[in-house]
């Protein structure tokens, strides 16, 4: 039962009795037999039930915003978060986050009596609404915390208005994608951020004192240029089956090659090779100088110079069917002006420079995108043609076209969209796209099937994979794109903001 009587405590007698009001209303909602509602109407009422919760959590902000401006709560001793951890029934660290919620989500009264607008206007209006969560909030917040300094004012308010509006249609996890887009579209080059820890932080690699049972803890920050070769390899060696005892047939189906043997012989030689791993370095003819780099720092570079090394020697055969490297995709503006993040098949971004000096001197891929992100170029170090088909997707894709599917590229199956529709299965690019093995095993002809199509040039998105749902689930089966890998979708063009 919702407790609270018709005064609830509330000296004014108007809000007394809307909490009153409120509080039957509730009871009256709760008290009322479900179990005879239809399930399409059992969906309707819980949905508004939550958003008419997070409508209060929106209200709630602006009365503790004035509860913080009018010298905070009275009669009482002790903290803030204390205090409201204890009046709530909540943990300090809750109460905490209410707090910078409404410090940031509220109007504001400062102590000359000047009235500000909330931080963070189009997101608080959602929150206020109902229609974004905690962890939308989260994800702003940390977005204008780790902005750089140099960015104006104007900058700063058209991307918090872009946020706000984004955060009402899209999941967090999805937002975050999008808001990180975001960050770097408005800070190309990746300016440090302001905190001065994140300024100075180096790549490093640390082993600590080996345990009885023989592990040694190990931690570390990788650079970005690590981060693609590593990750290059943990595609191939780290996935499930790989070198732990897995069925190797389902290996093979996987689009692995037998080519799975890892051979740590960086002394034998490789005929298609570009690196020779006999070759003597070049005499020094400048005087020895210190390595003013510390320990961590040397073992990080030294793990680089293998990485490299043994990427480049081709032994790491094949994963999925394409030669185990960094892939790298970026636009054409990207490469003229040698700026930019560019895009690896894994998920992660590098610096075009980094991507540039990797693609040059090592085994690695750099695919070019026109402004439509339509390949123009594909470079590789060695001359692998029958791959070009997964490097494509890779670069175009990216990853599991299924709408709203996290997966990067290389841990995904190579898809034919019509295979339902047309028999003789034909490879041509246009219908094939890339589908993890969870949703690639949907697919089928059924009314009650997830079906894949392209779409056609008048789509929005021409040449998109468009999945279409169950008739249960949509009766029209309106086809979705997946935007995860593709965030800057959901951003407004500038020239289109207002």
């Amino acid at each position: 039962m919702v407790s609270g009587g018709t005064s609830g405590g509330v000296g004014d007698v108007v809000f007394a009795d809307l909490l009153a009001a409120v509080q039957k209303s509730v009871q009256a909602l709760t008290d009322a037999q479900s179990s005879m509602l239809a399930t399409e109407d059992l969906q309707q009422v819980w949905a508004k039930a939550v958003r008419l919760g997070r409508v209060l959590e929106g209200a709630s902000n602006g009365w503790l915003a004035q509860i913080l401006d009018t010298g905070g709560f009275v009669g009482v001793s002790g903290s803030t978060p204390h205090t409201i951890g204890a009046w709530l029934n909540c943990s300090t660290p809750a109460a905490s986050k209410r707090i910078k919620s409404a410090t940031m989500l509220a109007p504001r009264t400062l102590p000359s009596g000047e009235k500000t607008e909330p931080q963070f206007p189009a997101t608080a209006e959602a929150a206020a609404d109902g229609a974004i969560t905690d962890e939308h909030v989260t994800i702003v917040s940390k977005f204008f915390a780790d902005l750089s300094d140099e960015v104006d004012v104007e900058t700063r308010e058209r991307a918090e208005w872009q946020l706000g509006m984004l955060a009402r249609v899209t999941r967090p996890r999805e937002f975050g994608v999008a808001a990180t887009r975001l960050a770097q579209m408005i800070d190309e080059d990746g300016t440090p951020p302001k905190d001065r820890k994140d300024k100075e932080r180096k790549p490093f690699v640390w082993f600590g004192k080996q345990g009885k049972d023989g592990l040694t803890p190990t931690k570390g920050l990788l650079d970005s240029e690590m981060l693609a070769m590593a990750q290059a390899l943990d595609a191939k060696y780290g996935k499930p089956g790989a070198k732990t005892g897995g069925d190797v047939e389902d290996d093979k189906k996987s689009g692995s090659s037998d080519d799975d043997e890892l051979d740590l012989d960086l002394d034998a030689t490789d005929t298609d090779s570009d690196v020779d791993a006999n070759d003597e370095p070049p005499a020094r003819t400048d005087p020895p100088r210190w390595d003013l780099r510390s320990a961590g720092e040397r073992r990080h570079d030294a793990l680089k110079v293998i990485m490299r090394s043994y990427l480049a020697s081709g032994r790491a055969g094949k994963h999925r069917g394409v030669t185990c490297a960094p892939i790298v995709t970026m636009t054409i503006d990207q490469l003229e002006k040698a700026s930019g993040m560019a895009l690896t098949a894994t998920g992660s971004s590098i610096p075009v420079r980094d991507a540039l000096r990797m693609a040059s001197g090592q085994h690695a891929f750099l695919l070019l995108l026109d402004e439509h992100e339509r390949p123009l170029y594909l470079g590789r170090t060695k001359r692998l043609g029958t791959e070009d088909q997964r490097l494509v997707l890779y670069a175009t894709e990216r990853g599991c076209s299924f709408p709203g599917c996290s997966k990067s590229g290389v841990w995904c199956q190579v898809h034919h969209t019509d295979e339902w529709v047309v028999d003789d299965g034909m490879t041509d690019i246009d219908s094939l796209t890339l589908a993890c093995e969870e949703h690639h095993r949907i697919v089928g002809p059924g009314d009650n099937d997830w079906a894949t199509t392209i779409a056609g040039p008048d789509h929005r998105y021409p040449g998109r994979t468009l999945w279409h749902p169950p008739k249960a689930w949509d009766p029209t089966r309106t086809g979705r794109v997946n935007h995860f890998h593709h965030p800057e979708e959901l951003l407004i063009p500038p020239d289109e903001q207002h």
